[in-house]
């Protein structure tokens, strides 16, 4: 058999096994407004599939955990950028984002 060997199979979850639910945009949009900003849900959509299509992570970062912390603020930050309005304080608005996509009411299987 061809696959005798193969001990173990990973997948990417995100966007392969689960979607965000509802989309990225309208939970950007909800969460950032919590924060002091107004955005169209449609506007938030389009700078992060941007933001996430040229966001790289930086692989001098060794703890792994760390790396896609920092990689995702930077997501954040980009898909923001250029919205003419900035967040009273960044790091607070990040927190949040960051904790309502570990919340399993975000996602649904594909």
């Amino acid at each position: 058999m061809a696959f005798a060997s193969v001990k173990a199979v990973t997948f990417d979850a995100a966007h392969t096994i689960f979607y965000p639910d509802p989309s990225v945009g309208a939970i950007y949009r909800e969460v950032m407004s919590e924060h002091g900003l107004d955005f169209e849900e449609e506007q938030l959509e389009r700078g992060f599939r941007k933001a996430f299509a040229t966001v790289e992570k930086d692989n001098s970062i060794l703890d792994g955990e760390r790396r896609e912390l920092r990689y995702w603020e930077a997501i954040v930050r980009d898909s923001i950028r250029g919205l003419n309005a900035e967040p009273r304080d960044f790091d607070a608005l990040f927190e949040a984002v960051w904790s309502t996509f570990a919340e399993g009411r975000r996602w649904r299987g594909a």
